[in-house]
């Protein structure tokens, strides 16, 4: 194996993402030859193949990684290649990626032919964050006058490929209200200028005093999440069904 052309492809797309021409002499000599893949956040499928030819003709090509490429693998990881760009396999997660536990992975991809030749190139797997595109709760319902406190937890999401939501670690989230029915939110002293509705550090909203249903049976509360890390965020109105109490007179008499 005198040069190979190593490839990571776009699985079902002749989009070439990474390109190495590695040649065995002067072997990761070059700052430039690196793998170069990108992998959505919370991907467990495959999402590239790997291939490469050898000019010295047909070939068995067996691919490995080390490091932190413990955290893929390939499948196949052997092929025999008789044609130029040839698939070896396809190269997945071993477990579900998440960009907030770490976006890049950077280790080595050896390739070895039949006769026990190999080479070594730098590879970089990229995870990309998806951005938050829903907060849960949507709606909050409670009597009118209730002494009691309600509290609920809110927790930022986003949506995966197959349709289904991951949650975003609260930890690289923040959560705040923006506005209630419209009015910008604020707290001075500790006490909510419009509404007594509040919104803690453990990302729960709380309703500390009695509400009247005949003054705000439907309460909008926006509410924003940015991510720590880049700084996307998202809004979205949460709504609080205050219900209808019927309220015994104070005093009924006859005149």
């Amino acid at each position: 194996m005198k040069n190979l052309l190593l490839t990571a492809l776009v699985v079902a797309s002749t989009t070439t993402y990474g390109q190495s021409l590695i040649d065995s002499i002067n072997v990761n000599q070059n700052a430039n030859d690196t793998l170069y893949m990108e992998i959505d956040d919370g991907e467990t499928a495959g999402f590239a193949t790997i291939g490469g030819n050898d000019e010295d003709g047909s070939d068995v090509l067996t691919i490995t990684f080390d490091g932190v490429g413990s955290a893929f693998q390939i499948t196949p990881a052997s092929a025999s290649i008789t044609a130029a760009d040839g698939d070896i396999g396809q190269i997945k997660p071993v477990g579900v990626i998440d960009a907030d536990t770490k976006e890049n992975y950077i280790f080595n991809t050896t390739i070895t032919d039949a006769g026990g030749l190999d080479m070594v190139v730098a590879t970089k797997v990229v995870v990309k964050r998806r951005d938050i595109d829903n907060i849960k709760v949507d709606t909050i319902t409670l009597a009118e006058n209730s002494t009691a406190p309600v509290s609920t937890t809110m927790s930022a999401w986003w949506t995966k490929n197959n349709g289904t939501f991951k949650k975003v670690n609260k930890n690289k989230v923040i959560l705040e209200i923006v506005s209630i029915d419209g009015v910008a939110y604020s707290v001075v002293n500790g006490v909510s200028t419009t509404l007594p509705i509040y919104l803690t550090q453990q990302d729960q909203m709380q309703i500390t005093a009695p509400l009247d249903h005949e003054k705000n049976e439907w309460i909008k509360v926006r509410v924003k999440a940015t991510r720590t890390s880049g700084g996307q965020s998202y809004e979205e109105d949460i709504y609080i069904n205050v219900t209808n109490v019927n309220e015994n007179p104070f005093r009924i008499y006859v005149k």
